[in-house]
């Protein structure tokens, strides 16, 4: 993007805002967070071999903040501080996976909303579905993330997600001040930027030239307009530093300092380099759009000079080491693990030189900092409800939500002391993300061979096990591993999906009715339950009323519904099936042939709105159910909507050519008396299809309403020839 329409833009945002502003005084906001993104890789922060001139000119023309630090390492918690302005523990998420933004937490969305603003998010990850409450307080959320095998990795790329969030805005217009979330999760690991990108540049700076390319898209569509535009980064990424391949083991500034920047409506360009959270985004805009602060939060209007919390976790949840909590004071960081670590960011921002045992004064006075927060521990994380399926997916990214088992060798010890557990774990999961199973194996084989009570490197393995066909090991080690920790569900339900892999439906369900009795939140495991009785010798009335008892106990569980339902359908108890077919209808992704039945008992029944509307939910979710569009077509037939015929074949027709949709989308057209779009049509089918018979009857009544008389008469007889060749009367 060129950079004058942008400088046009900012410099058109130069007015001041009243005080206390109306709705209609209010600017418009775009908050961009960007996924894994470390300040010192952009181009207004230093970094020489930067292609991100669009993110640069917005941060040289605000107000930039050399030296801003996200709360904790990982994408959820982080996000819940920066909506709520609150530090992990206040909140309460202190991990991927251990809980959601709560639906009546007091966010900055609600807050807009209170003032006026129409609001509206494009999201790029699982990690910022509304499965962890994203959505909250939008009136257009956007999470259309494809279905991956791990669910934690579906992610799509920011092209998709600025064409949501621009069709939204084409939607909603821009007469009242709205705010708009996009979240660009590219430069997270792995690194696949496209072409010219990856020619061009490093693996992760080639993502950031990528994503600075979509963002002047979105910036463009607010030219002209008074627009205040956020950016700032969800956390950082190692690349090597402090042992640190990726995120969310340590607090060092690799994985904690962030760009932070707020550019456009009202402000001049000045750098600012007094330390500032992602928990200060909420106060700081409230303040540069004039309205009231909020109260009962973490973070302050920046500049201040308040210390900054910062924690991580996952060592503590993956190997059991002690977590590594910071605090940032000025330019002084304190990491305390049991042998604290202190620096001097000025003059040490590679954080290499500790102080701790050179300063003591310093240290003791940020350690009694730190206690003064009285911020509480992670705490008996056992209870979260999480599907363990899910969590066990999460434990083969090298993420886990719940304590590790007590009798783990490294219980509480300084991860300074084993370095060597910390590489070996995160290489093996870097190997087993890029598909080098054998690698991955033999490096897990040697970890726990030191470390044999180490639960997380155990699912791992167990995983790449299974993964390169050699189940009867991965079943022996998963066996053993559920025997020594017999309460950690994530194992049960590890086991149980070998024995179901195998057919093995009887013991499947065993174990999948132990891990609903351990997680009994877990819908998923329940389904399962169900599923492996149904196809265990004889258990199938069991199943049912097992089936029954869950629904009853939780009508949420939609999904399970949806199954039961269609196997009531399929052995002819119409009467049950129904119910429960609407009950699982209402399922984010319907199973197929939920709303496909239910469409047809309506159109059995003559109810024809009714039958349109759940073939084409049928049709939403499973666009390739031709029997769903078929039917979907007899309806738009009795109704006489030609026009919606045409488009429902137009639909159908991006699956592929097909002959029998091309005569259905031109007879709509036909219908409609738009001959010269049925000619359209026709004429690029006959190119594929010209022996089809109907094609040419149609052609033949297009011909004569188009008072091509003689012409039509001729493609009469050759369509009665094809007829008569085939057999047809």
């Amino acid at each position: 993007m060129t950079l004058g329409p942008l400088f046009a833009l900012l410099a058109s945002c130069q007015t001041g805002t009243p005080s206390a502003p109306t709705a209609s005084q209010l600017p418009h906001i775009v908050l961009i967070t960007l996924d894994t993104t470390r300040a010192d890789r952009l181009g207004a922060y230093g970094y020489k071999a930067a292609k991100t001139d669009t993110l640069d000119a917005l941060a040289n023309a605000g107000h930039r903040y050399s030296h801003a630090y996200s709360p904790a390492p990982l994408t959820i918690p982080s996000h819940i501080s920066l909506f709520t302005g609150l530090y992990p523990p206040q909140h309460g998420v202190r991990s991927n996976g251990d809980g959601v933004l709560r639906e009546k937490q007091h966010t900055l969305i609600r807050a807009l909303k209170a003032h006026g603003y129409t609001t509206g998010a494009a999201v790029a990850a699982f990690v910022t579905s509304r499965s962890w409450g994203f959505h909250h307080g939008f009136d257009g959320f956007f999470d259309a993330i494809p279905k991956t095998k791990n669910a934690w990795l579906g992610e799509r790329n920011a092209e998709a997600v600025i064409d949501d969030a621009l069709a939204w805005l084409d939607d909603t217009g821009t007469d009242s001040p709205v705010f708009l979330w996009t979240h660009l999760y590219d430069p997270h690991f792995p690194h696949r930027a496209p072409e010219p990108y990856a020619s061009a540049l490093k693996p992760y700076d080639a993502e950031l030239a990528y994503v600075d390319d979509q963002v002047a898209r979105l910036v463009k569509r607010f030219e002209g307009l008074p627009t205040l535009f956020v950016v700032v980064g969800d956390h950082g990424e190692g690349l090597g530093e402090h042992g640190e391949l990726g995120h969310g083991l340590f607090v060092y500034d690799a994985t904690q300092r962030v760009p932070m920047f707020i550019s456009g409506h009202g402000i001049e360009p000045k750098v600012f380099d007094s330390p500032v959270s992602l928990v200060d985004v909420f106060p700081t805009l409230f303040k540069h759009l004039g309205l009231p602060l909020p109260t009962g939060i973490d973070g302050h209007p920046a500049p201040h000079d308040a210390p900054l919390y910062m924690e991580a976790f996952m060592l503590e949840d993956r190997l059991q080491l002690a977590p590594h909590i910071g605090l940032v004071q000025g330019h002084t960081k304190l990491i305390d693990t049991p042998t604290p670590e202190l620096y001097d960011l000025d003059t040490d921002p590679g954080e290499i030189k500790d102080l701790a045992t050179d300063d003591g004064d310093r240290l003791a006075a940020l350690k009694a900092q730190l206690k003064g927060l009285d911020y509480p521990g992670r705490g008996d994380t056992s209870q979260l409800h999480l599907d363990p399926d899910v969590a066990a997916q999460l434990e083969a990214l090298g993420y886990m939500t719940g304590a590790e088992p007590s009798d783990a060798e490294t219980a509480g010890r300084d991860p300074k002391d084993h370095l060597d557990l910390i590489q070996w774990s995160q290489k093996s999961e870097r190997l087993l993300r890029l598909g080098k199973l054998e690698e991955a194996d033999a490096l897990l084989k040697k970890l726990l061979e030191r470390y044999p009570n180490l639960v997380r490197p155990t699912t791992r393995r167990i995983t790449a096990l299974a993964s390169l066909g050699r189940a009867d090991e991965a079943l022996a080690l998963a066996t053993t591993a559920s025997a020594r920790h017999p309460d950690d569900g994530s194992l049960t339900v590890i086991v149980a999906n070998l024995h179901s892999k195998a057919g093995r439906w009887t013991e499947a369900a065993l174990l999948y009715r132990k891990a609903v009795a351990q997680t009994p939140w877990a819908g998923q495991i329940k389904t399962r339950a169900v599923l492996s009785m149904l196809r265990a010798p004889g258990e199938q009335r069991a199943a049912l009323d097992l089936a029954e008892t869950y629904i009853e106990a939780d009508p949420s569980n939609t999904i399970l519904a949806g199954i039961v339902g269609l196997y009531f359908l399929k052995t002819d108890r119409v009467a049950k099936a129904m119910p429960l077919l609407a009950m699982g209808a209402k399922a984010a992704q319907p199973l197929r042939m939920v709303n496909f039945h239910l469409g047809a008992k309506a159109h059995q029944d003559g109810k024809m709105d009714l039958a349109r509307d759940r073939l084409e939910a049928e049709l939403k979710f499973h666009p390739s159910n031709f029997m769903a569009a078929r039917l979907l077509k007899d309806v738009l037939v009795s109704r006489k909507d030609w026009a919606g015929m045409a488009r429902l074949a137009s639909r159908v027709l991006e699956a592929g050519p097909s002959a029998e949709w091309s005569r259905i989308k031109a007879q709509g057209y036909f219908n409609q008396v738009d001959y010269k779009a049925c000619r359209r049509v026709l004429d690029a089918a006959l190119m594929d299809f010209p022996k089809d018979a109907q094609l040419v009857l149609l052609d033949a009544n297009t011909l004569k309403k188009e008072g091509k008389v003689a012409a039509s008469q001729a493609r009469f007889q050759a369509a009665k020839a094809m007829y008569k060749k085939v057999g047809t009367p």
